[in-house]
């Protein structure tokens, strides 16, 4: 493999995980996905702060603030994967979300 095919294959996700999680020591790994999810809470604060009834509204438009959250969503996707070294950890997370009894008692809540 040239040094070209081998800059493209790096780059590939699948091969660049793996990488990512070979030469990054973990702890690094983990202050990273702490972080990630650190924007993902202020995306959705931001995206509280569109709604009709903020009365500190910013100017940042509805679609925008989803936009943004999506985005710091996939960023928490790619440090948890690069954390674990693979894709299956996230397939396996939502899988588990799917299954989940917080969702039944989250339900009993709302029911009182």
């Amino acid at each position: 493999m040239n040094r070209q095919e081998y800059e493209n294959w790096i780059r590939e996700p699948k091969n660049a995980v793996g990488y990512i999680n070979d030469n990054v020591p973990r702890r690094e790994l983990l202050e990273q996905l702490a972080e990630e999810s650190a924007e993902l809470a202020q995306a959705a604060l931001k995206l509280c702060r569109t709604l009709e009834d903020a009365r500190n509204r910013t100017e940042t438009t509805q679609r925008k603030a989803v936009q943004n959250m999506a985005e710091e969503f996939v960023d928490v996707l790619n440090a948890y994967t690069a954390v674990f070294g693979d894709w299956e950890a996230v397939e396996k997370a939502l899988e588990e979300s799917k299954r989940s009894p917080k969702w039944g008692r989250w339900v009993d809540r709302l029911e009182g």
